[in-house]
């Protein structure tokens, strides 16, 4: 399980939220072939400058970076980026985590210019306010977790 942001073009006429309905179940406002091969470039080298620990793959036509430490993992398609930290940081290594994860939604979005989509609670992202509000939602699930997991309903 993990904190999952989208970021995309947003869709004319339509808000953040409608858009990523749309955007995130389809290919629709997917970039080029060439623009998306200088998107792909630009994200990995600033992304990497940022965090050195990140390793890089490029299968079936989209970039992924992974970094085992901490555990961030950035999948970049030619309509969408999705920014994923996992569930199992807590307390004050939970608010470091957070801080480098909110770094990179900054990076991406000063070079793409996309739109930031916070699926937990379906809405749009205000990557500017305070890391304290998306940080509460993020240590409550991960340090109730286990309960969590254990209440799903088997099927």
């Amino acid at each position: 399980m993990s904190y999952d942001i989208y970021l995309f073009k947003k869709l004319e006429n339509k808000t953040v939220r409608e858009s990523a309905a749309i955007v995130l179940e389809s290919n629709i406002n997917a970039l080029d072939s060439k623009h998306f091969e200088l998107q792909k470039k630009a994200l990995s080298e600033k992304l990497k400058s940022a965090n050195p620990k990140f390793n890089e793959f490029n299968p079936d036509n989209h970039l992924q970076l992974l970094s085992n430490e901490p555990g961030i993992q950035v999948y970049v398609s030619q309509n969408q980026i999705a920014v994923s930290v996992p569930y199992w940081h807590t307390d004050q290594e939970g608010e470091k985590i957070f801080t480098e994860f909110f770094k990179y939604l900054r990076i991406i979005r000063e070079e793409t210019g996309y739109s930031i989509y916070d699926a937990q609670i379906g809405a749009e992202m205000i990557i500017d306010q305070s890391v304290e509000k998306f940080l509460l939602k993020y240590l409550g699930v991960s340090e109730n977790l286990e309960t969590i997991v254990q209440n799903i309903p088997k099927s």
